[in-house]
């Protein structure tokens, strides 16, 4: 599971004021510019009607003017082709170009954001907010190279700016680089030991890293600290998990709640069969609801095998048969069935499922053997016979050599 922060860049840069660079004004144009400016606040509407007294030929600036009233509006739609008209004859008009971009931004249009400010950086107007809207533009278009490059630019120029480390953290995590995720989280959770955002981070690459000790010990810590949800509770059961520790794993699982509970009871069934306390198997595993059909599957094959081990032959039987009914292709379960079977005195059943199992490589032999013995108790001492030479002819052990030549010697 990847933790990621979230990240807050953006609104601390659209349409923020910034000085720039304005275009001419023909001294004719002047009084007409001074008008609009004058009805921006008071009478928009006015303004916008005062455009249409424009000459053929006019500066940038008024395109630029008409779109920032469109924008006080909430028209950013309207204004980029106002925006697009000064650029187009104004290349270089900065703050034609800054607006555009942001425009483009606040619609979440990264791709074409993207090349507008890389404009900027060219006219060599780039500041530490334009660094982290360019980084912005590549997180969102995958470009997490790119992305912690520009970060890194912003940095120099916003060395306090704790929303650039976020974002570096979540490239480093989106890069699987937790080397670099470990060390950065690590320093911003001495800085904000209240962030759970940080901790989930640096507990995750201390995963990746291999410092399972470690990470157990700060999950212990986010549990006890903060307000917790399923996905950490399952994390420190997990945890516990994979270190051998079944018993407090099972009762963590036993906690969850929610989507991820017909999962989590499962492993807590797994818990303690590890732990051989099979009468809370039985216990905890009641019904199927919340299960999809391979967890309804292992559901009924935990709960046969640990009622095997407290000796309920019958109920194990009919657990397992359950189980093949959400993956019949089972073959654990279903030499399972077929011992159960060959102890009830039920070879037909028996031969019929260890003939199934038998399809799996991993029970082929143990499967091919055991038909062969009921054959023999059987008195089918041929059927037996043509079973060993099966298994005779892909496998070679001195079990097998020795069986065969029983079989064989006793057809004489």
């Amino acid at each position: 599971m990847k933790i990621f922060l979230p990240l807050i860049l953006l609104s601390s840069i659209v349409f923020a004021e910034v000085k720039y660079q304005e275009p001419i004004i023909p001294a004719e144009q002047g009084k007409l510019y001074n008008q609009i400016v004058d009805l921006r606040n008071s009478d928009p509407k006015a303004a916008l009607a005062k455009f249409s007294e424009l000459p053929d030929k006019y500066s940038p600036a008024f395109d630029f003017l008409r779109a920032v009233i469109l924008i006080d509006q909430k028209l950013e739609s309207r204004s980029k082709a106002f925006l697009k008209e000064a650029l187009k004859k104004l290349p270089t008009f900065y703050q034609a170009r800054l607006t555009f971009a942001q425009v483009l931004l606040k619609e979440n249009n990264y791709k074409d954001a993207l090349p507008e400010l890389l404009q900027i950086v060219k006219l060599g107007r780039a500041d530490g907010q334009l660094w982290k809207s360019i980084s912005i533009c590549h997180l969102e278009l995958k470009n997490y190279s790119a992305a912690e490059s520009c970060l890194t630019q912003a940095k120099i120029f916003l060395p306090k700016d704790q929303s650039i480390d976020q974002a570096l953290l979540n490239c480093y995590i989106t890069q699987e680089d937790f080397l670099k995720a470990e060390k950065l989280a690590e320093k911003l959770l001495d800085e904000n030991k209240d962030n759970k955002n940080y901790w989930q981070a640096y507990i995750q690459s201390l995963i990746e890293n291999k410092k399972r000790k470690k990470a157990l010990v700060h999950q212990q810590l986010l549990v006890s600290l903060f307000k917790v949800d399923d996905n950490d509770i399952k994390l420190l059961a997990d945890m516990y998990f994979n270190d051998g520790v079944f018993l407090k794993a099972a009762d963590l699982y036993l906690k969850v709640q929610g989507q991820l509970s017909g999962k989590s009871i499962l492993q807590a069934a797994r818990c303690f069969v590890n732990a051989s306390t099979y009468e809370k198997v039985v216990g905890i595993l009641k019904n199927v609801e919340k299960l999809s059909p391979s967890q309804k599957s292992e559901f009924y094959t935990l709960k046969g095998q640990a009622f095997l081990k407290l000796g309920k032959s019958k109920d194990a039987l009919s657990s397992f048969l359950n189980a093949l009914k959400f993956n019949s292709q089972n073959s654990y379960v279903q030499f399972y069935i077929a011992e159960l079977y060959e102890d009830l005195n039920k070879t037909t059943e028996a031969i019929d499922y260890y003939s199934r199992a038998s399809a799996n490589k991993d029970f082929y032999v143990n499967s091919k053997l055991r038909k062969a013995r009921i054959y023999i108790n059987l008195n089918q001492n041929q059927k037996a016979l043509e079973e060993v030479l099966e298994v005779r002819e892909k496998h070679k052990s001195e079990t097998i050599e020795s069986f065969y030549n029983y079989l064989k010697e006793s057809q004489k």
